[in-house]
């Protein structure tokens, strides 16, 4: 993970929430064109599956619950970002 990175795909001002690692956006404003789907998934009892996206060499820089557990559906639509 690199340290302080900027998040071109993710325009700042679509930040709603600051977390300790990072920001999270809504994903309609994230430019998912711009991610890669890495190979690593983490599993949270609580939210589900993680899916997580590499951002040029920067891996794993992003991440996103697609199919979360039951009763929490709206994180579907957030994207958190590592900086």
């Amino acid at each position: 993970m690199t340290p302080c990175l900027p998040i071109p795909f993710a325009p700042s001002s679509s930040a709603n929430a600051a977390t300790r690692l990072g920001s999270i956006s809504p994903r309609e404003d994230v430019r998912m064109d711009l991610l890669t789907r890495s190979d690593t998934v983490t599993h949270c009892p609580f939210k589900g599956d993680a899916a997580y996206f590499s951002f040029s060499e920067n891996q794993d820089v992003a991440w996103s619950y697609e199919q979360p557990a039951e009763g929490i559906e709206e994180i579907v639509e957030e994207m958190p970002q590592n900086k």
